[in-house]
């Protein structure tokens, strides 16, 4: 089930989604900061099966949910620029099988830095500004999971790099359209164990760890859009990815995820 939403989210989501909160890039001598806000919703159904069935009604599921935070702030000087963020929430799952279900939660916080650069292009109006950046996150995640057997918790560390590119194209005075584009790899630690031991709940651990951190593709793109509402921009690109995955997602899949984020600058010095 892990194998086909991860295939879903290469292949069948919008081209229409939020940037992730690091492509935010703060414009020329001004202090950046933001704020993303992600949710998680999403029901799998065993092959052949619908998901809008309902996890009652399917005779097996796997149900993941989750939010999280990222406070942002970012500085730009002369076409360069850095970003810090950080990061907090948690995300959930629960496998069903007729009687029995196996639960998983996973806690995380963590901090990220990255550095831009920003400049326009000769060729092209000065409303295209391109910025390339690169940095990466570290988080620390309390793990647990459970079933009618075991109950057991884990420690341990994801480290995230990040490169892109994307585009501000102001269309008008208050609209920018955003194409954008990044490649991650990432690094899950040696869970740690933190009171009883069991190697009956390795598979379990190992598949919650490839859902959690594992099934978001390496290479991502996609459209945002950006509103600035009484010097606030308002990132919206993510509902109309909703939108549209209410027609792309699988029968398998039903995927409610949503993410939006929110950014104010003042002028330096």
């Amino acid at each position: 089930m892990t194998d086909a939403y991860a295939t879903q989210l290469k292949t069948g989501r919008s081209i229409f989604s939020t940037t992730p909160i690091y492509h935010i890039v703060p414009e020329e001598n001004t202090i950046t900061f933001a704020s993303a806000i992600n949710y998680t919703d999403v029901l799998i159904a065993p092959k052949g099966y619908n998901a809008a069935d309902g996890a009652s009604n399917l005779p097996t599921s796997l149900s993941y949910d989750g939010w999280s935070g990222a406070p942002y702030v970012g500085f730009s000087g002369n076409h360069f620029g850095l970003g810090f963020t950080a990061s907090n929430g948690y995300v959930t799952s629960e496998y069903r099988a007729g009687s029995s279900t196996d639960e998983s939660i996973a806690r995380f916080s963590g901090v990220g830095f990255f550095g831009y650069y920003s400049t326009t292009l000769s060729v092209l109006p000065k409303s295209f500004v391109f910025s390339l950046f690169a940095g990466g996150t570290t988080l620390s995640a309390l793990h647990e999971e459970s079933n009618a057997f075991v109950n057991i918790k884990y420690r341990y560390g994801v480290t995230t790099y990040t490169s892109g590119l994307n585009i501000g194209i102001h269309l008008a005075k208050r609209f920018t359209w955003i194409p954008w584009i990044d490649y991650s790899t990432n690094r899950v630690g040696t869970p740690e164990f933190d009171g009883r031991t069991s190697t009956s709940s390795n598979d379990e651990l190992e598949e919650s760890i490839d859902l959690y951190w594992r099934s978001t593709p390496s290479l991502r793109y996609g459209i945002d859009f950006a509103v600035e509402v009484w010097g606030l921009d308002i990132h919206f690109g993510g509902i109309l990815g909703a939108l549209g995955n209410i027609t792309n997602v699988t029968r398998r899949i039903e995927d409610n995820s949503n993410q939006m984020s929110f950014s104010i600058s003042m002028k330096g010095g």
